[in-house]
């Protein structure tokens, strides 16, 4: 199945991305939006294969959770922060960081094994409820009772 890749944000790489899109002719797959209103988040988040997040710098992103709850798993850079919730070939799939050929290998066995997605995602939802606000809000009473 074909898919097409959305690139949303616009950071500093908007253009060079842009640019390369027109270069190699992928306008019919690749997309780019510079920002999302944070209604529409939740309707791009759960139509979503996967979320890809290649940062190195970005850390744990609220949108990897957002994905998560989603049953959406993401495809991360190994670096602190990402790696802190996904677990490779556990909650989501994991390569070297500023390594576009890893990401590419990491997008492609997703894509050939619909099976592993669903089970990614259904595992990274399962993680990602110690984050939710009633999570939070139970450790926080739980901590202001001396309790652990």
């Amino acid at each position: 199945m074909d898919r097409k890749i959305l690139f949303v944000g616009d950071g500093n790489l908007y253009c060079l991305v842009q640019n390369r899109i027109a270069a190699y002719g992928l306008e019919n797959a690749v997309s780019l939006q510079k920002n999302v209103p944070h209604d529409r988040v939740f309707e791009l988040l759960s139509s979503a294969y996967a979320l890809v997040l290649p940062s190195v710098i970005e850390g744990l992103n609220i949108s990897m959770l957002e994905a998560a709850l989603l049953r959406v798993p993401t495809i991360g850079s190994d670096v602190p922060g990402i790696n802190d919730f996904v677990k490779h070939k556990s909650t989501g799939l994991l390569f070297r960081g500023n390594d576009p050929e890893g990401l590419a290998a990491q997008m492609q066995e997703l894509d050939k094994d619909p099976g592993m997605r669903q089970t990614l995602g259904k595992n990274a939802c399962e993680a990602a409820k110690r984050y939710t606000m009633q999570a939070t809000c139970d450790k926080m009473e739980n901590l202001f009772r001396g309790e652990s």
